[in-house]
Protein backbone atom coordinates (compact mmCIF):
# COMPACT_ATOMS: atom_id res chain seq x y z
CA UNK A 1 0.00 0.00 0.00
CA UNK A 2 1.22 3.33 -0.62
CA UNK A 3 0.82 4.73 2.70
CA UNK A 4 3.41 2.03 4.07
CA UNK A 5 5.73 3.53 1.47
CA UNK A 6 8.41 6.14 2.69
CA UNK A 7 7.25 9.64 1.17
CA UNK A 8 9.09 13.02 0.24
CA UNK A 9 8.61 16.36 0.18
CA UNK A 10 9.36 17.78 -3.26
CA UNK A 11 8.32 20.51 -5.65
CA UNK A 12 5.19 20.57 -7.79
CA UNK A 13 6.26 17.72 -9.96
CA UNK A 14 5.57 13.85 -10.34
CA UNK A 15 7.78 11.91 -8.08
CA UNK A 16 8.98 8.68 -9.13
CA UNK A 17 9.47 6.28 -6.22
CA UNK A 18 10.84 2.46 -7.44
CA UNK A 19 9.86 -0.04 -4.84
CA UNK A 20 12.27 -3.11 -5.34
CA UNK A 21 10.55 -5.35 -3.00
CA UNK A 22 7.07 -4.41 -4.38
CA UNK A 23 8.21 -4.11 -8.02
CA UNK A 24 6.06 -0.76 -8.51
CA UNK A 25 6.64 1.96 -9.56
CA UNK A 26 4.32 4.72 -8.00
CA UNK A 27 3.24 8.44 -9.54
CA UNK A 28 2.49 10.94 -6.73
CA UNK A 29 1.41 13.68 -7.92
CA UNK A 30 2.66 16.24 -5.03
CA UNK A 31 2.80 19.96 -4.55
CA UNK A 32 5.66 21.45 -1.45
CA UNK A 33 4.41 20.93 1.99
CA UNK A 34 1.75 18.61 0.77
CA UNK A 35 1.42 14.92 0.09
CA UNK A 36 -2.20 13.12 -1.43
CA UNK A 37 -3.87 10.73 1.33
CA UNK A 38 -4.98 8.00 -0.72
CA UNK A 39 -7.69 7.00 1.90
CA UNK A 40 -9.86 10.49 1.77
CA UNK A 41 -10.55 10.27 -2.30
CA UNK A 42 -7.60 12.85 -3.48
CA UNK A 43 -8.29 15.16 -0.54
CA UNK A 44 -5.13 17.01 0.35
CA UNK A 45 -3.24 16.70 3.90
CA UNK A 46 -0.68 20.15 5.03
CA UNK A 47 2.48 18.91 6.44
CA UNK A 48 4.46 20.65 8.98
CA UNK A 49 7.73 22.27 7.07
CA UNK A 50 10.61 20.10 7.79
CA UNK A 51 13.32 22.16 10.39
CA UNK A 52 17.14 21.86 8.80
CA UNK A 53 20.06 21.46 10.89
CA UNK A 54 22.93 22.44 8.86
CA UNK A 55 25.27 20.84 10.87
CA UNK A 56 23.80 16.90 10.66
CA UNK A 57 24.93 14.83 8.49
CA UNK A 58 21.97 13.54 7.76
CA UNK A 59 21.62 16.18 5.04
CA UNK A 60 24.73 14.92 2.84
CA UNK A 61 23.79 12.29 0.67
CA UNK A 62 25.53 10.41 -1.80
CA UNK A 63 24.61 8.78 -5.39
CA UNK A 64 26.31 6.30 -6.95
CA UNK A 65 25.74 6.23 -10.78
CA UNK A 66 26.24 3.04 -12.62
CA UNK A 67 28.32 -0.06 -12.38
CA UNK A 68 31.61 1.95 -11.01
CA UNK A 69 30.06 4.45 -8.53
CA UNK A 70 27.19 1.53 -7.17
CA UNK A 71 30.53 -0.25 -6.16
CA UNK A 72 32.32 2.61 -4.67
CA UNK A 73 29.06 3.65 -2.67
CA UNK A 74 28.59 0.13 -1.61
CA UNK A 75 31.78 -0.13 0.18
CA UNK A 76 31.29 3.39 1.67
CA UNK A 77 27.79 2.10 2.85
CA UNK A 78 29.45 -0.95 4.66
CA UNK A 79 31.95 1.75 6.33
CA UNK A 80 28.93 2.42 8.65
CA UNK A 81 29.58 6.64 8.49
CA UNK A 82 26.46 7.58 10.67
CA UNK A 83 23.97 10.40 9.21
CA UNK A 84 24.62 10.02 6.05
CA UNK A 85 22.29 8.95 3.06
CA UNK A 86 22.97 6.47 0.32
CA UNK A 87 21.03 6.23 -2.63
CA UNK A 88 22.31 4.09 -5.93
CA UNK A 89 21.00 4.42 -9.47
CA UNK A 90 21.91 2.61 -12.62
CA UNK A 91 20.29 0.95 -15.66
CA UNK A 92 21.54 -2.47 -15.01
CA UNK A 93 18.58 -4.21 -12.69
CA UNK A 94 21.10 -6.91 -11.41
CA UNK A 95 23.09 -4.65 -10.13
CA UNK A 96 20.74 -2.67 -8.86
CA UNK A 97 19.29 -6.19 -7.27
CA UNK A 98 22.89 -7.10 -5.66
CA UNK A 99 22.98 -3.78 -3.82
CA UNK A 100 23.36 -3.28 -0.22
CA UNK A 101 21.45 -0.25 -0.43
CA UNK A 102 17.68 -0.02 -0.24
CA UNK A 103 16.99 3.26 -1.88
CA UNK A 104 17.66 2.75 -5.80
CA UNK A 105 16.50 4.38 -8.60
CA UNK A 106 16.72 2.44 -12.33
CA UNK A 107 16.83 4.23 -15.65
CA UNK A 108 15.29 2.51 -18.01
CA UNK A 109 13.73 -1.65 -18.61
CA UNK A 110 16.65 -2.72 -16.65
CA UNK A 111 18.85 -4.11 -19.61
CA UNK A 112 22.16 -1.48 -19.38
CA UNK A 113 23.17 1.10 -21.65
CA UNK A 114 25.54 -1.17 -23.51
CA UNK A 115 29.00 0.91 -22.89
CA UNK A 116 27.16 4.19 -24.83
CA UNK A 117 27.58 7.23 -22.55
CA UNK A 118 25.03 8.63 -25.01
CA UNK A 119 22.77 6.15 -24.25
CA UNK A 120 23.33 6.59 -21.10
CA UNK A 121 22.26 10.37 -21.06
CA UNK A 122 19.77 9.71 -23.07
CA UNK A 123 17.98 7.40 -20.16
CA UNK A 124 18.51 9.79 -17.53
CA UNK A 125 16.91 12.13 -19.59
CA UNK A 126 13.93 10.41 -20.31
CA UNK A 127 13.40 9.56 -16.48
CA UNK A 128 14.41 12.71 -15.56
CA UNK A 129 11.68 13.16 -13.11
CA UNK A 130 13.18 10.05 -10.63
CA UNK A 131 16.26 12.07 -10.87
CA UNK A 132 14.57 15.03 -9.66
CA UNK A 133 13.17 12.42 -6.44
CA UNK A 134 16.33 11.87 -5.32
CA UNK A 135 16.41 15.00 -3.69
CA UNK A 136 14.25 16.49 -0.83
CA UNK A 137 14.57 19.47 1.11
CA UNK A 138 16.38 18.25 3.82
CA UNK A 139 19.31 17.65 1.63
CA UNK A 140 21.98 20.17 1.05
CA UNK A 141 25.10 18.53 -0.41
CA UNK A 142 25.32 15.83 -2.69
CA UNK A 143 28.06 13.53 -3.61
CA UNK A 144 27.72 11.81 -7.15
CA UNK A 145 30.26 8.86 -7.34
CA UNK A 146 31.00 7.60 -11.23
CA UNK A 147 33.31 5.16 -13.12
CA UNK A 148 34.02 6.91 -16.18
CA UNK A 149 34.82 5.25 -19.69
CA UNK A 150 31.16 3.41 -19.75
CA UNK A 151 27.57 3.98 -20.46
CA UNK A 152 25.28 4.92 -17.64
CA UNK A 153 27.48 6.48 -15.52
CA UNK A 154 29.55 8.39 -18.09
CA UNK A 155 26.54 9.39 -19.46
CA UNK A 156 23.97 9.38 -16.63
CA UNK A 157 26.19 11.31 -13.80
CA UNK A 158 26.33 14.70 -14.91
CA UNK A 159 22.72 14.91 -15.10
CA UNK A 160 21.89 14.17 -12.01
CA UNK A 161 24.98 16.63 -11.43
CA UNK A 162 22.65 19.17 -13.28
CA UNK A 163 19.48 18.28 -11.94
CA UNK A 164 21.24 18.67 -8.16
CA UNK A 165 23.07 22.17 -9.02
CA UNK A 166 19.77 23.36 -9.96
CA UNK A 167 18.01 22.64 -6.72
CA UNK A 168 20.89 25.06 -5.29
CA UNK A 169 22.51 21.87 -3.33
CA UNK A 170 26.08 21.53 -2.97
CA UNK A 171 27.21 18.83 -5.77
CA UNK A 172 30.32 17.28 -5.48
CA UNK A 173 31.88 14.58 -8.22
CA UNK A 174 33.92 11.59 -7.38
CA UNK A 175 34.78 9.75 -10.18
CA UNK A 176 37.70 7.38 -12.02
CA UNK A 177 39.40 6.64 -15.07
CA UNK A 178 40.01 4.11 -16.52
CA UNK A 179 43.54 1.76 -16.56
CA UNK A 180 45.56 2.46 -19.78
CA UNK A 181 45.71 -0.83 -20.69
CA UNK A 182 41.92 -0.22 -21.37
CA UNK A 183 42.95 1.92 -24.54
CA UNK A 184 42.31 5.56 -26.09
CA UNK A 185 38.72 4.96 -27.28
CA UNK A 186 37.74 4.13 -23.27
CA UNK A 187 39.81 6.57 -22.56
CA UNK A 188 38.69 9.45 -24.42
CA UNK A 189 35.22 8.54 -23.72
CA UNK A 190 35.75 8.73 -19.99
CA UNK A 191 37.63 12.19 -20.65
CA UNK A 192 34.57 13.44 -22.49
CA UNK A 193 32.91 12.26 -19.59
CA UNK A 194 34.97 14.00 -16.90
CA UNK A 195 34.72 17.24 -18.48
CA UNK A 196 30.89 17.08 -19.05
CA UNK A 197 31.00 16.23 -14.98
CA UNK A 198 33.66 19.25 -14.22
CA UNK A 199 30.66 21.43 -15.99
CA UNK A 200 27.89 20.11 -13.62
CA UNK A 201 29.09 20.25 -10.14
CA UNK A 202 30.82 22.51 -7.73
CA UNK A 203 34.10 20.77 -6.97
CA UNK A 204 34.87 17.62 -8.74
CA UNK A 205 38.10 14.72 -7.28
CA UNK A 206 39.32 12.46 -10.33
CA UNK A 207 40.24 8.78 -8.87
CA UNK A 208 43.05 7.80 -11.52
CA UNK A 209 42.65 3.67 -11.59
CA UNK A 210 46.18 3.69 -13.64
CA UNK A 211 48.53 4.51 -10.37
CA UNK A 212 46.56 1.26 -8.73
CA UNK A 213 49.23 -0.32 -10.75
CA UNK A 214 51.78 2.24 -9.58
CA UNK A 215 51.13 2.66 -6.23
CA UNK A 216 49.80 -0.68 -4.87
CA UNK A 217 52.10 -3.49 -7.02
CA UNK A 218 51.32 -6.21 -4.60
CA UNK A 219 47.55 -5.24 -4.07
CA UNK A 220 44.71 -8.23 -5.57
CA UNK A 221 43.30 -6.34 -8.10
CA UNK A 222 39.92 -6.50 -6.23
CA UNK A 223 41.89 -4.87 -3.12
CA UNK A 224 43.07 -2.29 -5.42
CA UNK A 225 39.58 -1.29 -6.50
CA UNK A 226 38.99 -1.11 -2.94
CA UNK A 227 41.64 1.48 -2.16
CA UNK A 228 39.95 3.66 -4.80
CA UNK A 229 36.68 3.24 -3.26
CA UNK A 230 38.19 4.09 0.55
CA UNK A 231 39.16 7.46 -1.24
CA UNK A 232 35.67 8.28 -1.63
CA UNK A 233 35.05 6.89 1.94
CA UNK A 234 37.74 9.20 3.32
CA UNK A 235 36.61 12.83 1.62
CA UNK A 236 32.79 11.88 3.10
CA UNK A 237 33.63 11.01 6.52
CA UNK A 238 36.00 14.40 6.46
CA UNK A 239 33.08 16.26 5.77
CA UNK A 240 31.49 14.68 7.93
CA UNK A 241 33.86 15.11 10.90
CA UNK A 242 34.03 19.12 10.17
CA UNK A 243 30.25 19.91 9.78
CA UNK A 244 29.58 18.02 13.34
CA UNK A 245 32.71 18.79 15.04
CA UNK A 246 32.20 20.56 19.19
CA UNK A 247 35.79 22.15 19.74
CA UNK A 248 37.55 25.35 21.35
CA UNK A 249 36.84 26.70 17.65
CA UNK A 250 34.53 25.40 15.21
CA UNK A 251 34.26 24.59 11.31
CA UNK A 252 30.77 24.11 10.39
CA UNK A 253 28.85 23.11 7.09
CA UNK A 254 28.24 26.93 5.44
CA UNK A 255 32.42 26.80 6.19
CA UNK A 256 32.02 24.14 4.02
CA UNK A 257 30.05 25.44 1.41
CA UNK A 258 32.02 28.47 1.29
CA UNK A 259 35.39 26.47 0.22
CA UNK A 260 33.49 24.02 -2.37
CA UNK A 261 30.98 25.98 -4.15
CA UNK A 262 32.21 26.43 -7.90
CA UNK A 263 35.95 25.29 -6.33
CA UNK A 264 36.59 23.13 -9.44
CA UNK A 265 39.41 20.44 -8.66
CA UNK A 266 39.07 19.56 -5.11
CA UNK A 267 41.14 17.40 -2.58
CA UNK A 268 39.28 16.35 0.95
CA UNK A 269 40.81 14.05 3.61
CA UNK A 270 42.17 13.06 6.56
CA UNK A 271 45.66 12.18 7.61
CA UNK A 272 47.34 11.09 11.46
CA UNK A 273 49.86 11.87 13.08
CA UNK A 274 52.12 10.85 16.07
CA UNK A 275 55.73 11.07 17.72
CA UNK A 276 57.59 13.72 16.78
CA UNK A 277 56.50 16.44 14.29
CA UNK A 278 53.04 14.45 14.41
CA UNK A 279 50.91 17.72 13.28
CA UNK A 280 53.27 17.77 10.24
CA UNK A 281 53.05 13.89 9.78
CA UNK A 282 49.25 14.16 9.82
CA UNK A 283 49.20 16.81 7.09
CA UNK A 284 51.35 15.12 4.81
CA UNK A 285 48.95 12.14 5.35
CA UNK A 286 46.30 13.69 4.39
CA UNK A 287 47.53 15.21 1.21
CA UNK A 288 48.98 11.49 0.47
CA UNK A 289 45.87 10.40 -1.55
CA UNK A 290 48.10 9.03 -4.72
CA UNK A 291 44.51 8.19 -6.27
CA UNK A 292 43.64 11.68 -6.71
CA UNK A 293 44.81 12.81 -10.06
CA UNK A 294 45.95 16.58 -9.03
CA UNK A 295 46.61 17.62 -5.58
CA UNK A 296 48.56 21.00 -6.19
CA UNK A 297 46.56 22.58 -3.31
CA UNK A 298 49.05 24.98 -2.82
CA UNK A 299 47.63 26.98 -5.72
CA UNK A 300 44.06 26.86 -4.30
CA UNK A 301 41.74 29.62 -3.61
CA UNK A 302 40.05 28.54 -0.37
CA UNK A 303 41.03 26.03 2.10
CA UNK A 304 39.80 24.76 5.54
CA UNK A 305 42.03 23.02 8.25
CA UNK A 306 40.05 20.75 11.26
CA UNK A 307 42.34 19.86 13.65
CA UNK A 308 41.89 17.45 16.13
CA UNK A 309 44.26 16.24 19.17
CA UNK A 310 43.84 14.68 22.65
CA UNK A 311 42.60 16.66 26.19
CA UNK A 312 44.85 18.70 27.84
CA UNK A 313 44.24 16.46 30.80
CA UNK A 314 45.44 13.42 29.18
CA UNK A 315 48.61 15.18 28.91
CA UNK A 316 49.27 14.84 25.19
CA UNK A 317 47.29 18.46 24.14
CA UNK A 318 48.70 20.29 21.19
CA UNK A 319 51.19 22.43 22.21
CA UNK A 320 51.47 26.11 21.40
CA UNK A 321 55.06 25.40 19.41
CA UNK A 322 52.96 22.56 17.73
CA UNK A 323 51.11 25.54 15.93
CA UNK A 324 54.14 25.88 13.82
CA UNK A 325 53.97 22.87 11.82
CA UNK A 326 50.62 24.54 10.46
CA UNK A 327 52.16 28.08 10.12
CA UNK A 328 54.72 25.97 8.15
CA UNK A 329 52.54 24.13 5.65
CA UNK A 330 50.51 27.55 5.51
CA UNK A 331 53.24 29.47 4.21
CA UNK A 332 53.12 27.57 0.88
CA UNK A 333 49.75 29.06 0.02
CA UNK A 334 49.20 32.53 -1.52
CA UNK A 335 48.35 35.61 1.13
CA UNK A 336 45.35 35.55 -0.47
CA UNK A 337 43.67 32.38 0.25
CA UNK A 338 40.66 32.15 1.57
CA UNK A 339 41.53 30.10 4.59
CA UNK A 340 40.16 28.92 7.91
CA UNK A 341 40.78 26.41 10.17
CA UNK A 342 38.84 24.92 13.78
CA UNK A 343 40.18 22.77 16.75
CA UNK A 344 38.17 20.37 18.59
CA UNK A 345 39.58 17.40 21.36
CA UNK A 346 39.30 14.08 20.47
CA UNK A 347 39.67 11.83 23.46
CA UNK A 348 39.47 8.64 21.80
CA UNK A 349 43.41 10.08 20.03
CA UNK A 350 45.42 8.61 22.61
CA UNK A 351 48.76 10.49 21.62
CA UNK A 352 48.42 11.22 17.84
CA UNK A 353 46.61 13.89 16.35
CA UNK A 354 44.05 14.06 13.29
CA UNK A 355 44.04 16.93 10.89
CA UNK A 356 41.24 17.18 8.11
CA UNK A 357 41.96 19.18 4.81
CA UNK A 358 39.64 20.72 2.19
CA UNK A 359 40.86 23.07 -0.61
CA UNK A 360 39.63 23.76 -3.50
CA UNK A 361 40.13 25.83 -6.90
CA UNK A 362 43.77 25.04 -7.62
CA UNK A 363 42.92 24.08 -10.95
CA UNK A 364 40.56 23.52 -13.38
CA UNK A 365 40.51 19.98 -14.85
CA UNK A 366 42.36 20.35 -18.29
CA UNK A 367 44.07 23.77 -17.30
CA UNK A 368 47.51 22.39 -18.46
CA UNK A 369 50.02 22.67 -21.49
CA UNK A 370 52.16 20.25 -22.11
CA UNK A 371 54.00 19.01 -24.81
CA UNK A 372 52.07 18.72 -28.18
CA UNK A 373 52.34 15.34 -30.07
CA UNK A 374 50.90 15.55 -33.59
CA UNK A 375 50.70 12.95 -36.84
CA UNK A 376 51.62 14.14 -40.16
CA UNK A 377 50.30 15.44 -42.86
CA UNK A 378 47.32 16.89 -41.04
CA UNK A 379 44.78 19.74 -41.64
CA UNK A 380 45.30 22.92 -39.10
CA UNK A 381 41.78 21.40 -37.77
CA UNK A 382 43.02 18.00 -37.18
CA UNK A 383 46.14 18.91 -35.73
CA UNK A 384 44.15 21.04 -32.90
CA UNK A 385 41.97 18.07 -32.28
CA UNK A 386 45.13 15.67 -31.97
CA UNK A 387 46.87 18.16 -29.81
CA UNK A 388 43.62 18.86 -27.75
CA UNK A 389 43.55 14.98 -26.89
CA UNK A 390 47.01 14.41 -26.56
CA UNK A 391 47.06 17.13 -23.71
CA UNK A 392 44.15 16.21 -22.04
CA UNK A 393 45.31 12.64 -21.75
CA UNK A 394 48.86 13.72 -20.69
CA UNK A 395 47.17 15.73 -17.82
CA UNK A 396 45.13 13.02 -16.51
CA UNK A 397 47.69 10.55 -16.75
CA UNK A 398 50.60 12.91 -16.33
CA UNK A 399 52.95 11.33 -18.62
CA UNK A 400 52.38 7.51 -17.54
CA UNK A 401 50.93 7.03 -21.21
CA UNK A 402 53.70 5.73 -22.83
CA UNK A 403 54.80 8.71 -26.07
CA UNK A 404 55.57 6.91 -29.42
CA UNK A 405 58.04 8.50 -32.10
CA UNK A 406 55.84 10.04 -34.11
CA UNK A 407 57.01 13.43 -36.28
CA UNK A 408 56.34 16.44 -34.70
CA UNK A 409 55.16 19.42 -36.70
CA UNK A 410 55.79 23.40 -35.98
CA UNK A 411 54.07 25.91 -37.76
CA UNK A 412 56.34 28.99 -38.10
CA UNK A 413 55.11 32.90 -38.52
CA UNK A 414 56.63 35.14 -40.57
CA UNK A 415 57.89 36.83 -38.02
CA UNK A 416 60.39 33.86 -36.34
CA UNK A 417 62.13 33.36 -39.76
CA UNK A 418 63.19 37.07 -39.61
CA UNK A 419 64.04 36.48 -35.87
CA UNK A 420 67.79 35.94 -36.14
CA UNK A 421 68.09 34.88 -32.55
CA UNK A 422 65.56 32.67 -32.81
CA UNK A 423 67.01 31.29 -35.52
CA UNK A 424 70.31 30.46 -33.93
CA UNK A 425 68.50 29.35 -30.68
CA UNK A 426 66.84 26.36 -33.32
CA UNK A 427 69.31 25.36 -35.03
CA UNK A 428 71.79 24.86 -31.96
CA UNK A 429 69.04 22.51 -30.42
CA UNK A 430 68.58 18.77 -31.15
CA UNK A 431 65.97 18.49 -34.11
CA UNK A 432 64.89 15.13 -33.11
CA UNK A 433 64.94 16.35 -29.10
CA UNK A 434 63.14 19.48 -30.05
CA UNK A 435 59.55 19.62 -28.58
CA UNK A 436 56.67 22.19 -28.43
CA UNK A 437 57.89 23.49 -24.78
CA UNK A 438 61.12 23.91 -26.29
CA UNK A 439 59.57 26.14 -28.94
CA UNK A 440 58.32 28.24 -26.61
CA UNK A 441 61.32 28.87 -24.32
CA UNK A 442 62.81 30.02 -27.14
CA UNK A 443 60.48 32.50 -28.15
CA UNK A 444 60.01 34.09 -24.63
CA UNK A 445 63.89 34.19 -24.57
CA UNK A 446 64.26 35.71 -28.02
CA UNK A 447 62.15 38.27 -26.59
CA UNK A 448 63.32 39.41 -23.14
CA UNK A 449 67.14 39.14 -25.31
CA UNK A 450 65.59 42.09 -27.26
CA UNK A 451 64.20 43.55 -24.50
CA UNK A 452 67.00 44.04 -22.49
CA UNK A 453 69.16 45.56 -25.68
CA UNK A 454 66.05 48.44 -25.99
CA UNK A 455 66.46 49.63 -22.38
Amino acid sequence: MLKDLPCQLVEKETYKLLDMDEDLLIDTPTSKGEIRNPDDDGLLVEMPEVEVNENDPNIIKVIGVGGGGGNAVANMYKSNIEGVRFLVCNSDSKALHDSPISHRVQLGPGLGAGGKPEFGRKLAEENIEAIRGMFDDQTKMVFISAGMGGGTGTGAAPIIARESMKRGILTIGIVTIPFLFEMRKRIDLALDGVECMANEVDALLVINNERLRQIYPDLTLLNGFKKADDTLTKAVKSIVEIITMHGRINLDFRDVETCLKGGGVAVMSSGFGVGQNRVMKAIEEALNSPLINDRDIFRSKSLRIAIFGPPDESGFGILTSEIDEVDKFMSNFNRDVDAKYGLSEDASLGESVKVTILASGFKTYAGQEEEIVVHSPLTAEQQDEVQRLSIRREVAYQGAEKRRSYRRVYIFEDSDLDDEILVSMIENNDVLNRTEIDMRKFREESLRYKEEILN
